[in-house]
């Protein structure tokens, strides 16, 4: 029953890691999906984006009701830019001006009883976003650690990436390492393995172990070495990102 337990967690986590709808390029229009690789960020937004998507609780299956999620921009980590609250069925929304440039921003949620949660889109915002944000409690953590071989120290940070293309699909064949270094790990099939060496289709990965405090999230894929990512680590917490081309 253990071993089931863990594995429901993990494949919920990966099937459930939010994609940002094309950052990087128009969302109406598929490109090949390394052409975004170098190019520059956009400078302009749309005036008005909407943030939406659910809050969810993998292991049980579940989305969580009536929880505040707040948002930040980075570099005004300490001030509420704006916060909502998830309906009855779990799920968000939120329309947000811009001022006509992208928000680079990020989201947190503390429920009761969770881990803190934190999702960074994988580039500053500059249309619409929709995320799927995941809880855990510590016991989870503890458990989905030592099924893929890691030790965790409940005092670093947890991260879960996942690797997309410049139209939002998942990238398999990828590898994903933190600066400070953690301990990665990668699905094999869908299913949490210690031996896998990069992504399946999928996308994601777990970095177990990675201190607190500011980090770079790299990702290679198909021998490019993709936009890297650098965010804020909180200690305990569980940090969910994507990295674009």
């Amino acid at each position: 029953m253990r071993q089931v337990a863990v594995v429901t967690v993990v494949l919920l986590i990966a099937g459930g890691c939010s994609i940002p709808e094309k950052q990087l390029i128009d969302a109406t229009v598929e490109v090949p999906p390394y052409s975004c690789l170098g190019q520059p960020l956009p400078t302009t937004a749309r005036e008005q984006i909407t943030i939406s998507g659910a809050l969810k609780h993998p292991s049980s299956g579940t989305n969580i009701a009536n929880a505040v999620i707040e948002a930040f921009l980075v570099n005004e980590p300490q001030k509420v830019l704006f916060s909502m609250t998830t309906n009855a069925d779990g799920k968000f929304t939120r329309a947000q001006g811009t001022g006509g440039a992208p928000r680079d921003l990020f989201l947190r949620t503390a429920p009761n009883g969770y881990l803190s949660a934190y999702y960074y889109p994988a580039v500053p915002l500059s249309r619409d976003l929709t995320t799927d944000i995941q809880l855990l409690v510590s016991e989870e953590v503890a458990q989905i650690a030592g099924f893929v071989g890691v030790e965790h120290d409940p005092t670093k940070v947890v991260y879960v990436v996942t690797v997309v293309d410049c139209n939002g699909v998942p990238v398999s064949g990828a590898t994903v390492t933190a600066n400070p270094p953690g301990d990665v790990r990668y699905l094999a099939n869908t299913t949490p393995s210690e031996d896998a060496i990069a992504t399946d289709a999928t996308g994601s990965a777990f970095i177990f172990n990675v201190p607190p405090g500011n980090t770079t999230i790299n990702a290679n894929a198909a021998g490019m070495t993709l936009r890297s990512h650098s965010l804020n680590g909180f200690a305990g917490a569980i940090m969910q990102t994507d990295i674009q081309p």
